[in-house]
């Protein structure tokens, strides 16, 4: 107490306290020092769930822990919180069974900075949610509906996750996925939906950063037939992908589970083939580049263009037309503008980036249609159980308009907490 003052000694002592306590709500004086320090304490100490009244805190161990055995599942059903100790788990059985008890909607909001966990926890929440409404937990098969459910995780972060500075999985959108559950607490559906996807780093990335992981999927794990199909075999050739794409096992693994997944949860090879497509019609857009002539502008290389025409199914000569010009209305006569080199390139990216987000918006539709409960489910008196995922807060040195609403969400968040 004479070496570090009173202050000091009381953190020190409530920390040391706080190992031997799950939920630090109980420490007296608790204080935002005190916590952080209690959380440091539990954490070296292999402890990384800690309740703080309703919220539970969890810290990124960055290394395997076996946390999430079959047989650790099992000890997390039908318990009373105080039964077993701090974890993710635990949350989700009491979700479940507050749901079946009140018949009231439960929602489980994960926020937290890029990095600490939120994707991973967000599918172990959903994934023992399942778990327990089949009456089982840790050891059971799935139904065709469950593994649809857990399916949908590879797909949509293939296509909305992104490798940035402080994550190299990191969610670029935010999702609210909601599991739907009969009368008898069996879960017979699900809605999705998303918002604020980062479309930006379509065509645009800070250094350090990548592109949506699909890209890198198709171009490093994809069949050579289908790269030679739509002329993609030159990996290190696209604007919209500056570092390039080495093939390798893992790629090629990642790409071979985002088409399984795909057919697991409903899609057709057709719509995977017409994803391809859209894919490859972004990329080769991106190479369509200008040279400035005089007041105008004017195309480089047609190949990049016709290819992108050819693969989103519309005119060539129409494409380059609306690229290059810039049709004005003006007292009942439309006016035609040259565009300048700036503009014929921000209008390109442009069109990029709206592809890109009509995609991702079409495949969250169509995968919530394919989740919907059957038309002759009993829904009285019918529940559910939500997720809110969150995108992770961050801060760069030029940070996106996405970036600022993503920040802004997290920071409107708080208050909840």
């Amino acid at each position: 107490r004479n070496q570090f003052g009173p202050s000091v000694w009381g953190v020190a002592m409530a920390a040391s306290a706080a190992l031997h306590t799950d939920d630090l709500a109980l420490v007296s004086g608790l204080t935002e020092t005190v916590l952080n320090e209690s959380l440091e304490t539990r954490y070296h100490a292999g402890k990384i769930y800690t309740y703080v009244g309703d919220i539970l805190v969890a810290l990124n161990p960055y290394q395997p822990l076996p946390l999430y055995t079959p047989d650790i599942a099992a000890l997390y059903f039908k318990i009373s919180r105080s039964d077993q100790p701090p974890h993710l788990y635990a949350l989700a059985d009491a979700a479940y069974q507050s749901m079946m008890q009140g018949s009231h909607p439960q929602v489980c909001v994960i926020s937290g900075e890029s990095g600490a966990g939120k994707t991973e926890s967000a599918k172990l929440f959903i994934a023992h949610v399942i778990d327990v409404s089949g009456g089982q937990a840790g050891q059971r098969t799935h139904s065709l509906l469950e593994e649809r459910i857990i399916k949908i995780n590879p797909i949509l972060e293939s296509f909305g996750n992104a490798s940035t500075v402080k994550n190299e999985n990191s969610s670029r959108f935010g999702k609210y996925l909601e599991l739907k559950f009969l009368r008898s607490g069996v879960v017979c559906g699900a809605s999705l939906s998303h918002y604020l996807l980062e479309k930006s780093r379509v065509a645009l990335q800070n250094d350090g950063e990548k592109n949506f992981h699909v890209f890198e999927y198709l171009l490093g794990g994809a069949a050579q037939s289908i790269l030679e199909q739509f002329e993609l075999t030159d990996a290190d050739s696209f604007r919209y992908l500056p570092d390039g794409i080495t093939p390798t096992p893992d790629l090629r693994s990642r790409w071979n589970e985002l088409l399984e997944a795909l057919a697991v949860v409903g899609f057709t090879e057709a719509d995977a083939e017409e994803l391809v497509a859209v894919l490859a019609c972004v990329l080769h857009l991106g190479n369509v580049a200008f040279t400035e002539e005089g007041d105008h502008s004017s195309l480089e290389s047609h190949q990049p263009l016709d290819l992108a025409a050819s693969y989103f199914m519309v005119d060539s000569d129409r494409l380059l037309d609306a690229m290059l010009t810039q049709a004005i209305a003006m007292k009942g006569e439309t006016i035609h503008r040259s565009r300048k080199l700036h503009e014929c390139e921000g209008c390109r990216d442009s069109l990029a980036k709206a592809i890109y987000e009509r995609t991702f918006g079409w495949l969250v539709g169509r995968i919530d249609a394919l989740l919907a409960p059957p038309a002759d489910a009993d829904m009285t008196a019918a529940s559910s159980i939500s997720v809110l995922d969150i995108f992770g807060f961050e801060d760069f040195k030029t940070n996106s308009f996405e970036q600022l609403c993503i920040n802004l969400a997290n920071e409107q968040l708080q208050f909840f907490f």
